[in-house]
């Protein structure tokens, strides 16, 4: 039974130390560039957002206007975002200690050290808010000397949660259907305990609020509508990015044995949670809200498997563990036991979810070693006396090899060392540390900028920003994120209208080992009739001019495709092409199966591949995204580097050099046991009707 909250607190010292360590919890000082792609991503945004660019208009990314609330990138609204944080960070602390009583030092601490980054602290907060609200308003855990349940404490606190929870909407869209949901059980739960004045009010600020902060954040209230709504990014999101890496032991995938043990133990904590003493209302409150919040925390983590999203769950859970109260149903050994297990999976999960180091750094600190040595590395690698002889001369290399159990305390580190460094430069550490990351960027790219506007493709918005290049941004300002049909449009028709920039410095650099006509190929058709090359290569990119007029009809660039043929084709069976052709065309429709839709909606599918062969004679296998396929796009000849780009699309090349004789697509080994995709697909032959004055089919 949980304590009733108004007889068994905390001290006022412990809450007070217990708020710091979770204030302490979110970013201060804003991130470093480099040349890293969600480097790029996050100055772009910020950037755009100062050029006026509107979310859900001109710019569709995940991220909104208040995008540096999540991001703590440097630019528009860093500050704004700071302190929405702070408040969101001691409303964490208020409705925390309300709902764990004396164990909130023991949940502020697990904050602390786990925690890696304000996006992480997001989720906690709105997994606890449920909890304090029956909590804080059940007649079983409250001792009532008055009609109105609900104390002065319990009601500022919610209040102050509903004026807060819009600026995540507008931080980050992908918070908005949970949002949605949260908001909607919390208004139907108070409905049906007669609090219908609360939900007035609730709903009455929270719609206050969204419409302060995207005004504030200097939107105009027309374009708030078209945010909310533009749902594009978070739709195709799944399939196309979702990816592992792969690590198997004795024939069991360990990002997927993760997953069913995530699942499992959120089965087992949601049973715990409402098997307290609870009315059917709270539990059942209790069981929709906690399950949805545990199943998109879970889902985030797992889509990619990798990085700082792959512990989210894991803190989580370990703070739903800690606001269970002992009880005949979950004695306190068996809580210790689970507790155990939870933090054991979450410091060995680092290892093998790529969390800011992994195994893929172990064996790069041991090849770095061997063949510093003249050994030879794939040989040694399989030799135990190697390993030992590595780790013990090398101990620090070895050492600095290692995941990071508690990612959190590595944050708290990192923002320590800044405030000392600000200190001790008396506040220009921050710039000079700026700066010099800048003049890193700038040798890097190796371009110059030109007269005019220009963007950048596929990612490295970074290389224009580091040398104050006026930047004309695409709506999907990064290629690998324009992964459906709609999106690749609206990226290729902003190519002909009045906002197209003068050049582009254009480069094929694909993720995941995709196939590199899919990103953004549907424009290639439409940068040879607006562009041209100038000059030479500058670093890695080419530079293109435009060639026509800013402002031409959208049909410009979105009449260019003809039909000429289809064909139905089946996965794992190979299609065959005509070697005659200088270029084909072609566009896929491959639709998911029920189970694989349901699949994506709580975890992921197979991904596929394309294997290809070449007309003389190679074989190629690539990473195939159906969405993105879905548009036309050049199928044939491959093109992989930017050369091949310049030579086929504007140099009229009549060679047959990797030219698509057949190709095959499959179900690969991966993560997930679930094949998501129909067997039957059709494919499309197109011909293209406008181009730098030619023809090509």
């Amino acid at each position: 039974m949980i304590p009733r909250f108004s007889k068994k607190t905390t001290s006022c010292s412990v809450f007070w130390f217990g708020l710091i360590l979770i204030l302490l919890s979110i970013d201060y000082f804003p991130n470093l560039p480099d040349v890293s792609i969600d480097s790029s991503w996050m100055n772009g945004i910020a950037a755009a957002l100062g050029q006026g660019a509107v979310p859900g208009r001109d710019l569709l990314f995940t991220y909104g206007p208040l995008a540096s609330m999540a991001t703590a990138n440097d630019g528009k609204g860093f500050l704004f975002g700071l302190i929405l944080r702070l408040f969101i960070a001691t409303n964490l602390a208020v409705l925390l200690r309300l709902v764990v009583g004396p164990r909130f030092l023991i949940a502020a601490a697990l904050i602390f050290f786990i925690c890696p980054s304000n996006e992480a602290l997001f989720y906690v907060w709105l997994t606890v808010i449920p909890l304090a609200i029956v909590v804080c308003q059940s007649p079983n855990h409250l001792e009532v000397g008055h009609d109105d349940r609900l104390t002065a404490r319990y009601i500022a606190s919610l209040i102050f949660a509903a004026i807060l929870i819009p600026s995540l909407i507008l931080a980050k869209l992908s918070f908005l259907p949970l949002s949605a949901v949260l908001v909607f059980l919390i208004v139907i739960f108070q409905l049906s305990c007669g609090n219908w004045k609360m939900v007035l009010a609730l709903m009455l600020i929270s719609a206050i609020s969204l419409v302060v902060l995207w005004i504030f954040s200097g939107q105009e209230l027309l374009n708030l509508g078209p945010y909310l709504l533009n749902g594009e990014i978070i739709r195709g999101y799944t399939s196309a990015m979702e990816w592992d890496i792969g690590v198997t032991i004795l024939g069991i995938n360990l990002q997927f044995l993760e997953t069913v043990l995530l699942y499992a133990l959120s089965f087992l904590l949601i049973t715990f949670l409402i098997s307290q003493k609870y009315n059917n209302k709270e539990r059942l409150f209790l069981l929709l809200s906690v399950s949805a919040l545990l199943a998109v925390v879970i889902k985030v983590a797992t889509v990619r498997h990798g990085g700082v999203h792959s512990i989210f769950p894991w803190i989580v859970l370990l703070v739903l563990t800690v606001s269970i109260q002992p009880s005949p149903n979950l004695h306190r050994a068996v809580r210790a036991v689970f507790i155990i297990l939870l933090l054991s999976v979450m410091v060995l999960s680092p290892i093998y979810s790529g969390d800011g180091r992994g195994l893929s750094q172990i064996v790069m600190a041991a090849r770095g070693y061997s063949e510093a040595n003249g050994l030879d590395w794939q040989k040694q690698k399989h030799i135990p006396r190697f390993w030992v002889t590595y780790i013990w001369r090398d101990s620090e290399v070895f050492a600095s090899s290692l995941s990071i159990p508690l990612p959190g305390l590595l944050e708290r580190w990192k923002n320590l060392s800044t405030v000392i460094k600000v200190i001790n430069t008396n506040g220009e550490s921050i710039q000079l540390s700026k700066a010099k990351a800048y003049q890193d960027i700038k040798a890097s790219c190796g371009i110059n900028p030109v007269q005019g506007t220009a963007d950048i493709y596929p990612t490295d918005i970074n290389c224009l920003l580091a040398i104050n290049q006026a930047w004309s941004p695409r709506p999907v300002l990064q290629s690998y994120s324009a992964y459906t049909p709609n999106l690749l449009f609206v990226n290729r028709n902003h190519l002909t209208g009045a906002s197209a920039p003068d050049f582009l410095f254009f480069d094929i650099h694909p993720i995941d080992d995709r196939l590199p006509m899919l990103e953004e190929g549907n424009s290639w058709a439409c940068i040879s009739n607006q562009y041209r090359p100038v000059g030479a290569m500058q670093g890695r990119f080419l530079l293109l001019k435009r060639k026509a007029e800013r402002g031409q009809k959208e049909d410009v660039c979105s009449g260019m495709f003809k039909v000429v043929e289809t064909r139905n084709a089946m996965l794992d069976e190979p299609v065959r092409l005509s070697c005659d052709h200088p270029q084909i065309w072609g566009s896929f429709e491959l639709q998911p199966t029920l189970v694989g839709r349901l699949a994506s909606t709580f975890y992921k599918t197979k991904r596929l591949m394309i294997d290809i062969t070449t007309c003389d004679g190679h074989s190629l296998s690539y990473r195939f995204i159906p969405s993105m396929a879905n548009a036309p796009f050049l199928f044939s000849p491959v093109i992989d580097n930017t050369s091949e780009f310049k030579r086929v699309m504007f140099e009229d090349s009549k060679e047959s050099a990797h030219r698509v004789s057949s190709f095959v697509i499959r179900s690969t080994s991966s993560e997930s046991p679930v094949r998501g995709w129909e067997q039957n697909f059709t494919f499309q032959l197109l011909d293209l009707m406008q181009t730098t004055g030619r023809q090509a089919k």
